[in-house]
């Protein structure tokens, strides 16, 4: 089973300028505020408080690099700023936006994004546009479903199939996230990323 074997927290950073050159590949965790980034980061780790989670969304406003050693791949996790708060200020939410989109555009070393997106919430134009951006990047993307959990059987396909459709991808093309799913779905995905570089 795919698994995390090490994992630590190394660096935060305002702006990419900030972060060194990229020694490892870099998976970039992004999404709405408050869709669970940091509990996703905490679960693929296997470790309860790597990431700070909060109920309070837009909590993270900074880069966040974490280094991982998975089936013996080193690698950074990057958790992003979420987006779409509407409680910042709007001169903050712009930052948040321009420091997203640096990243997006300028960082090398990116080897794949997983883009974490509520079940239940249909995609909005800034899933959309970071899909785009991906495809015009040639970085690879997985679309990780959140807060299914909540959901019965029935419900998370029928979820699953709208957001597929939304991004124009297959259902089995999504992956789902949650306490009762396993990571290593996501594992796989990101290490056979890392391995067509």
């Amino acid at each position: 089973m795919t698994s995390c074997q090490n994992s630590e927290f190394i660096v935060s950073a305002s702006r990419v300028s900030e972060l060194e050159v990229p020694p490892l590949p870099e998976v970039a965790l992004l999404g709405r505020s408050n869709v669970g980034k940091s509990t996703l980061i905490n679960r693929l780790c296997g470790r309860k408080s790597l990431a700070k989670t909060s109920g309070v969304p837009g909590k993270t406003q900074l880069l966040n690099v974490f280094k991982v050693l998975v089936e013996e791949q080193a690698l950074h996790l990057v958790d992003l700023p979420g987006y779409g708060y509407a409680k910042l200020s709007k001169e903050r939410r712009s930052g948040l936006h321009d420091l997203i989109s640096d990243y997006l555009t300028q960082r090398e070393g990116i080897s794949s994004l997983l883009l974490l997106q509520e079940a239940k919430r249909p995609a909005t134009e800034e899933e959309l546009a970071i899909q785009q951006l991906a495809f015009e990047r040639s970085l690879p993307l997985t679309i990780v479903l959140t807060k299914c959990d909540r959901l019965n059987q029935k419900e998370r396909s029928q979820y699953c199939k709208q957001r597929a459709s939304e991004f124009n991808l297959l259902p089995d093309d999504l992956v789902v996230a949650g306490e009762k799913q396993s990571v290593a779905p996501i594992w796989r995905r990101v290490l056979l990323h890392i391995e067509s570089l």
